[in-house]
């Protein structure tokens, strides 16, 4: 905890010090600071609390009042009640669902008793929310102060008798969630290269406008719909299936390439074998994560984003291909992209695709 922070608490609890100290009922009035420092995937709390009202709280004497400190040999047996109490009164809840802590590390300085928490579960989980029950219905003039901290920003909030939760995550900046998902997506695919190989595979052959937006379209349904249900949970295939499995929609691809030519049935291929992609494509998701209170629109951009970056493959390598189709010398009365082209091409894909395969299974 930082040090001013501490001596903020040390001189709220001075003022209850002051108070007659006759037992743990004999300390009327309570201060507590809780600092919050919520991440995108674990949330850290930091407690400081009076020893009297750790003991008003526990119905048991641990601190000195002469030596105004909690005793060594007490301080196990507090540390091991309080983890059980705050476990009971203190939570993170995330879209409503609490979140369970990691051990409590509980240590003692003078009057002040200090606890740390560690959440595993941060804002892309959800929206977040601090619910304290402290020494609820013992004072109600008991107070909390609660102090959130987001990067160089701090908000502080009161929490006092009746009043239970605090919201913990900023409101959603839906134009950044967009953008944010939009980039990932497009960064996604720009570096897939598995991803960019099959889909280059597929269009090797192409030749009419029809025929590439056929394939790209069947090829971003079916990804789309695989993502989607994917990264909602709702069809489960591991990362270690997956990925051999792409390796071989590009294994597939390029020995296809040497077997037929017919581009305006390719659509079929790319639609079944685009599942695969999409499936890859929502595990990368979900590792990324998803921010629950912006789903929908978080889900609607990453596909947006591989579109656009499978779409600036297609701008870049269609083009191409047609300018080789114009350039490269055929016989006379003849047209067409030359066979060796795609042949070799194709090739150096199939060959791509076994050397992942083997990787991702083998190596």
């Amino acid at each position: 905890m930082p040090i001013a922070s501490l001596v903020l608490v040390r001189l709220l609890i001075l003022l209850s010090a002051l108070l007659p100290a006759g037992g743990a009922a004999a300390h009327p009035l309570g201060t507590s600071l809780a600092e919050v420092t919520p991440g995108p995937a674990a949330t850290r709390l930091v407690l400081a609390l009076a020893a009297e009202d750790v003991e008003v709280a526990l119905g048991r004497r641990f601190y000195d009042r002469e030596a105004r400190e909690v005793p060594a040999e007490r301080q196990a047996e507090l540390a091991a009640r309080l983890a059980a109490y705050l476990a009971d009164r203190l939570a993170l809840l995330v879209e409503g669902r609490r979140c369970p802590a990691g051990p409590a590390e509980i240590s003692t300085r003078g009057h002040v008793v200090q606890v740390r928490l560690d959440f595993p579960c941060g804002e892309r989980a959800g929206s977040l929310e601090l619910e304290s029950r402290l020494l609820a219905g013992q004072d109600p003039r008991f107070v909390q102060h609660v102090r959130i901290f987001r990067g160089d920003d701090m908000v502080d909030v009161v929490l006092r008798d009746g009043a239970e939760r605090v919201p913990l995550s900023s409101p959603v900046d839906r134009l950044a969630v967009a953008r944010a998902y939009l980039l990932a997506g497009i960064e996604h695919i720009l570096a897939g290269a598995d991803h960019l190989a099959f889909l280059l595979g597929l269009l090797l052959w192409a030749r009419r406008p029809m025929g590439i937006v056929k394939v790209v379209t069947a090829f971003t349904l079916a990804h789309a719909l695989a993502l989607t249900l994917g990264a909602l949970d709702l069809v489960r295939v591991p990362m270690r299936l997956v990925d051999p499995l792409v390796a071989l929609t590009v294994v597939w691809v390029g020995v296809e390439n040497f077997l037929s030519r017919e581009v305006d049935r390719r659509w079929k291929v790319a639609l079944l074998l685009g599942l695969v992609h999409g499936l890859g494509f929502a595990n990368a998701l979900q590792e990324y994560g998803l921010p629950q209170e912006a789903l929908a629109l978080a889900l609607l951009a990453f596909n947006l984003g591989v579109e656009a970056g499978q779409l600036a493959l297609v701008a870049v390598a269609m083009p191409t291909l047609f300018a080789v189709d114009r350039l490269w010398p055929h016989p006379v009365g003849e047209s067409g992209r030359p066979a060796v082209l795609v042949h070799g091409l194709s090739a150096l894909l199939a060959a791509l695709g076994l050397w992942w395969l083997a990787e991702r299974t083998l190596l």
